[in-house]
């Protein structure tokens, strides 16, 4: 297995700065081996402009997996951040993802997806997790999708 920081190079991925909370909570609390890492929002787009909307009425599905895959890539940003280095995660426990959506849309999953498909590159089977894909009425700042996660660190 290609060690994460060595895949994440590979694949030529730039991990920004850790967001800074946006209300009063803490990116990461940590007990034992495991890490709870809070829900997180998309970074910006290519453009510079914020993914905001609701997958399906007034944002495309295409956009709402970019946000998602954005998300995965802040998640790591953060665990990188509490850890010093991905190469300290043993593995991907459980991904929570929440779809800003419509009562009547049905690809949670889908949207999920890119952000999973993203541990389990980087982490290959290490990546491999529980998930839940749901909808909500809304999100803050009206932002599509909202991830929190759960790691696992290696034992010292």
């Amino acid at each position: 297995m290609i060690p994460p920081e060595d895949k994440i190079k590979q694949l030529n991925i730039k991990l920004p700065n850790a967001p800074n909370p946006v209300a009063n909570y803490v990116p990461i609390v940590q007990t034992g081996n495991l890490l709870f890492v809070s829900g997180n929002g998309p970074g910006l787009k290519h453009d510079r402009t914020a993914f905001s909307g609701k997958p399906g009425f007034s944002i495309s599905e295409e956009d709402a997996i970019a946000a998602s895959y954005s998300v995965g890539i802040n998640i790591l940003s953060q665990v990188k951040k509490h850890t010093g280095s991905l190469n300290n995660v043993s593995g991907v426990i459980r991904v929570f993802g929440m779809i800003n959506s419509t009562h009547d849309f049905k690809n949670h999953s889908k949207i999920i997806d890119a952000c999973s498909n993203l541990f389990t590159e980087i982490f290959a089977e290490d990546g491999i997790h529980s998930r839940t894909s749901i909808g909500m009425g809304s999100l803050p700042f009206q932002i599509p999708v909202e991830i929190e996660t759960i790691f696992e660190l290696k034992s010292e």
